[in-house]
């Protein structure tokens, strides 16, 4: 139950960063990119942590591999589209032709 609950957090946590980005992109203000590329970043940490941590002896983590497939429901359609690494790359790729300028 202690890791559904924090990985939904997480979850929510990363949702509402995600969205303060695009609001800020919508209305044309580039530090945007800057949020989406630090959420992405942060989003890339914890998949790797929780990944990590389900290969823990089990009586640590009971149940953590379980609750990653449950809590991570927010953010699970990224997934689908590599989102945190193509994200990062488009980011990469538009600041090395110029459109967008390092922060």
């Amino acid at each position: 139950m202690l890791f559904f609950v924090v990985y939904s957090l997480v979850n929510v946590g990363f949702l509402i960063l995600l969205g303060g980005a695009a609001i800020r992109l919508l209305r044309g203000d580039l530090g945007g990119v800057g949020l989406l590329a630090r959420t992405l970043k942060l989003e890339l940490g914890y998949f790797l942590l929780a990944g990590l941590l389900c290969l823990l002896p089990a009586t640590l983590v009971q149940g953590a591999g379980t609750a990653f497939g449950v809590g991570n429901m927010g953010i699970s359609p990224q997934l689908i589209i590599v989102y945190p690494i193509s994200g990062l790359l488009a980011i990469w790729l538009l600041r090395r032709q110029g459109i967008l300028n390092s922060e």
